[in-house]
């Protein structure tokens, strides 16, 4: 359809510029993406709630089509299973399929290495990043013959969780990533949010409704109206 290839070509060159930005830094371009309801919430207490409607599907995959990697969670696997490939992107000229078209290559944030053995993301060839000396060396072979490319790395002291410092560091100079989308879950988005030098575009779909209980952008009990100052 010409509006997913006009897509493709207005993220391209945001990106572009992005990409030139971060490469100064040794990092990829960073693109945070999540859908919200009005009151901020990204699901309901006890699991997903559909916020995104056809027309915000097709936007995730257009973006999926222009970056290098795709990060999530391992949370987000266990929950949804998902490949995280390019499903609803489609185009007329079949030459810009061939030169700019691709799948991004996942990336999984896993501290304790939990991803299942089952999860269809292996048939991709993850990148998985978990926390240094907390492997069970039998865990990791068995990820690993079913195709995960697992690295260890430090904890990030201030925040908790992976260094996701070390982890942009990595995949730009290690895997020649220079651009990278991040799904979430909720977790990852918060811990991206609270590093936001780290993020190059933010790109939020809100729905139009309010849920008023579930799991919220931000760690209610924890935050006090930070303001995040955004520059054209």
């Amino acid at each position: 359809m010409e509006t997913n290839e006009n897509a493709f070509k207005f993220f391209e060159a945001e990106l572009e510029h992005a990409k030139q930005q971060a490469t100064t830094e040794r990092r990829p371009a960073v693109t945070l993406t999540y859908a919200q309801s009005l009151d901020g919430f990204l699901a309901l207490p006890n699991g997903p709630f559909e916020l995104s409607g056809p027309e915000s599907l097709v936007l995730t995959h257009t973006l999926r089509a222009t970056h290098d990697c795709i990060l999530v969670g391992v949370s987000t696997v266990i929950k949804d299973n998902p490949l995280l490939n390019v499903r609803l992107f489609s185009f007329p000229n079949q030459q810009l399929i061939s030169q700019q078209f691709h799948h991004p290559r996942p990336v999984i944030l896993d501290s304790k290495l939990r991803l299942p053995l089952d999860a269809r993301i292996l048939s991709r060839n993850p990148i998985v990043f978990t926390l240094a000396n907390s492997v069970r060396s039998e865990r990791r072979f068995a990820l690993e013959s079913k195709g995960a490319e697992i690295l260890e790395i430090g904890e990030d002291f201030d925040f908790g969780g992976l260094n996701l410092e070390s982890v942009l560091n990595i995949l730009f100079s290690r895997f020649d990533c220079r651009s990278l989308m991040v799904e979430g879950g909720a977790s990852v988005i918060r811990s991206f949010l609270a590093k936001r030098t780290f993020v190059n575009q933010l790109v939020v779909t809100i729905s139009p409704i309010f849920l008023g209980n579930g799991i919220h952008i931000m760690e209610l009990n924890q935050v006090e109206h930070e303001s995040i100052s955004l520059s054209d």
